[in-house]
């Protein structure tokens, strides 16, 4: 299988921020724990790290994220403000759904907080990791993981959750491409945000979640609601059965189809 780096470098790469650097590991533990070791000794900020493989990758609420070679594993070390850091998700997210949409033609959905979706199945999921001291960010992380080739059905409890987009499209893509798209998307995102400009907007347009009737696991509890809108801050607001509104900033959310 050919590099996935060298490829995207043979089609180009214009950036100013995102993927200055880059590592390529053929096989590697976790890229998340590679690009914090990075991160803890300073390195640049838009250092990209990309696996072929991983062998102890995680997701959101520490679970396990299934590798496989073929589809796209992904780290970013970024160094933001403090006040910019509720936000890098969004970017994340919107920068994998415009990418899917620019460069297969599928609408890509999204999932509060940071999962994509497509045609109600999941096909790309965003991570993100910080360190904080006295309020300051000292890095943050954000992992990205996209199926490209991905089989869902060799994993039956995934069967119905997860998708690929080679399986979605009925052909096989050109990930250097869809990683390329990728790297300018957040580029010009993770710009447009230090400018003060942030894409609020889009990201709830994009919100599969909206409107539906869902269920939100926060800590030990389960909340059961309509979401209602997403603040400035990205977080989910929740109307509960009794009228009031609950507000989240992280948590898990599923949708409710019993109704209340």
């Amino acid at each position: 299988m050919a590099n996935l780096i060298s490829e995207v470098l043979r089609q180009g790469i214009y950036t100013r921020i995102i993927a200055k650097r880059i590592q390529f590991h053929q096989e590697i533990e976790s890229t998340m724990d590679e690009a914090r070791l990075l991160a803890i000794k300073g390195t640049d900020e838009g250092t990209l790290i990309v696996a072929e493989n991983q062998l102890n990758s995680r997701g959101r609420l520490g679970r396990t994220w299934r590798s496989q070679p073929g589809n796209i594993y992904m780290s970013l070390i970024l160094y933001p403000d403090t006040a910019l850091l509720p936000s890098i998700g969004m970017i994340a997210s919107l920068a994998v759904s415009r990418s899917i949409e620019r460069t297969t033609g599928i609408d890509a959905e999204l999932k509060w907080p940071n999962d994509i979706i497509v045609n109600g199945k999941k096909v790309a999921g965003v991570l993100t990791e910080c360190s904080l001291e006295e309020a300051q960010v000292r890095y943050a992380v954000v992992g990205i993981g996209i199926n490209i080739t991905f089989d869902p059905s060799t994993y039956p409890e995934l069967s119905n959750r997860a998708t690929s987009l080679n399986s979605e499209l009925g052909t096989n893509l050109n990930r250097a491409m869809v990683l390329r798209c990728v790297l300018h998307e957040f580029d010009n995102l993770y710009q447009s945000a230090q400018s003060g400009i942030l894409p609020l907007e889009e990201w709830k347009l994009k919100m599969h979640t909206l409107g539906q009737v869902v269920n939100v696991y926060s800590g030990n509890e389960c909340y059961t609601g309509v979401a209602e809108d997403i603040n400035d801050y990205g977080s989910l607001v929740l109307r509960l059965p009794n009228g009031e509104t609950g507000v989240f900033s992280s948590g898990d959310v599923t949708l409710d189809e019993t109704g209340y």
